[in-house]
């Protein structure tokens, strides 16, 4: 029942936003203003700290506080159940998806099914890579996550994400609840096919929005390992599953 009542608050504080301004641009203003929070407390990046000012000043006070209060909701709903899509399926419940791309988001329960399906694929460094190259909002990498989780191997500091979309809503929506269910790993708002993410899966690209966990120390230590040697780090290589 608290998820329910997490989805029936954030739908009634959302539709309270949208007197002055369409649905779909206080979403996107939402996620935008999350996903900039999240990211310029570890990864401060200036463009993306002015664009989130830029958002803001659209808004009176009272507004930008129910934009906070729908970000601790989706805190409070992914706490109580990390197994779901919470952003993915109120994106689509709202009509947001674009069916003229044939942007359909994979239900939870069938992402769930088939991460089962799904080797955990632990490599000689001791974590599996898993790269996700048409993302949506995360929901065959947040399965998977859970998937480890359910067989005793902490998803935290074994498995590593690799994530993009062509839709920046989309992607940042995946970059935020992959940031809170405390997954390690980056998410690129890219063309996959014209523009894929190349090298060292441990290493982003400079326009990758790195999630919090990323700068573990753990994480950390990986990284560095990857650049001094080059990943010849007697025998470990890296593999990465496609999702």
């Amino acid at each position: 029942m608290k998820d329910l009542s997490h989805k029936n608050q954030f739908v009634k504080t959302f539709n309270s936003l949208c007197a002055r301004y369409p649905k779909f641009t206080v979403w996107n203003d939402f996620i935008y203003m999350s996903a900039y929070a999240i990211s310029n407390a570890y990864d401060y990046r200036q463009d993306r700290e002015d664009h989130y000012l830029n958002i803001v000043k659209r808004y009176t006070k009272d507004e930008v506080d129910k934009i906070a209060e729908l970000f601790a909701l989706t805190v409070r709903a992914l706490e109580d159940n990390r197994h779901q899509d919470f952003l993915g399926q109120l994106y689509m419940e709202s009509g947001f998806g674009d069916n003229r791309k044939g942007e359909y988001f994979t239900p939870y329960e069938i992402a769930e099914f088939m991460a089962q399906l799904t080797d955990n694929g632990i490599n000689d460094c001791g974590y599996v890579t898993v790269n996700d190259p048409a993302c949506g909002s995360g929901v065959m990498l947040i399965a998977y996550a859970n998937r480890l989780l359910e067989s005793g191997i902490n998803p935290h500091f074994r498995l590593l994400v690799v994530a993009n979309d062509i839709n920046p809503c989309v992607a940042l929506m995946c970059y935020i609840q992959l940031s809170l269910l405390g997954c390690a790993g980056y998410v690129c708002i890219r063309d996959t096919l014209a523009n894929p993410v190349t090298g060292s899966t441990l290493l982003p690209p400079e326009d990758a929005f790195v999630t919090p966990l990323f700068f573990h120390p753990i994480w950390k230590m990986r990284r560095t390992l990857k650049i001094l040697t080059k990943g010849e780090r007697h025998g470990c290589s890296e593999s990465c599953q496609v999702v």
